[in-house]
């Protein structure tokens, strides 16, 4: 399944919208249902935002899917397995 085609970017916030995120069945950090030091103490070395597969010189690739969602201040950003 190719969880780029559910997903519904917002593009003046330039995030996703929780609907769309919560179709896909990924994870979902941030938010009421989780807590930021939660997702930090677990998978901050792990799930990683483009931006930061950038910095460790392992970009995303084009067709690659995001494995869970970060919330940020109108929206969520996608995260990328990183090990």
């Amino acid at each position: 399944m190719n969880i780029n085609e559910i997903l519904v970017y917002d593009s003046y916030y330039r995030c996703y919208t929780a609907n769309s995120c919560r179709k896909t069945g990924l994870p979902m950090f941030g938010g009421a249902e989780f807590s930021k030091a939660e997702y930090y103490e677990k998978y901050v070395d792990i799930y990683l935002s483009k931006t930061r597969c950038k910095k460790i010189k392992r970009p995303v690739l084009p067709n690659e899917n995001p494995v869970a969602f970060f919330r940020v201040q109108n929206g969520y950003v996608p995260l990328y397995l990183r090990e």
